[in-house]
């Protein structure tokens, strides 16, 4: 039988791979997760989470999963300690009026530039 130690691992390991599988960046979990907690997981939300991967989850390993994530020992998880626990890349937000995409993109499908339309001949 697995330890309480390597079950948490397997769990966290799990959870990783389920919010890289997420339609949202890491950070993003983590907000949608802990939104009815002002933004920090306490361990019952993890609870909760981690019993969604696996139903039959001992308490134990539940509580050393908090435990590898509650980096700082505060008692709960922030965004901080969640992307760097579950190892998530940080993906920086893109605003579309700084962005040159969607001007490219508006260019390119407005047609083709003044300068460029072939001239008249009649």
């Amino acid at each position: 039988e697995e330890s309480p130690a390597d079950v948490a691992k397997e769990l966290l390991d799990r959870l990783r791979e389920a919010v890289l599988r997420a339609p949202l960046p890491g950070a993003e979990v983590f907000r949608v997760l802990s939104a009815r907690s002002g933004g920090r997981l306490r361990p019952e939300d993890l609870g909760l989470v981690l019993r969604r991967l696996e139903a039959s989850a001992p308490a134990a390993a539940i509580h050393l999963a908090f435990g590898i994530l509650d980096r700082d020992g505060k008692g709960i998880i922030e965004e901080a300690d969640w992307m760097r626990g579950l190892r998530l890349p940080r993906i920086a937000r893109v605003r579309p009026a700084t962005s040159a995409w969607p001007r490219a993109a508006a260019a390119a499908a407005s047609g083709p530039a003044v300068a460029e339309r072939p001239h008249d001949s009649t």
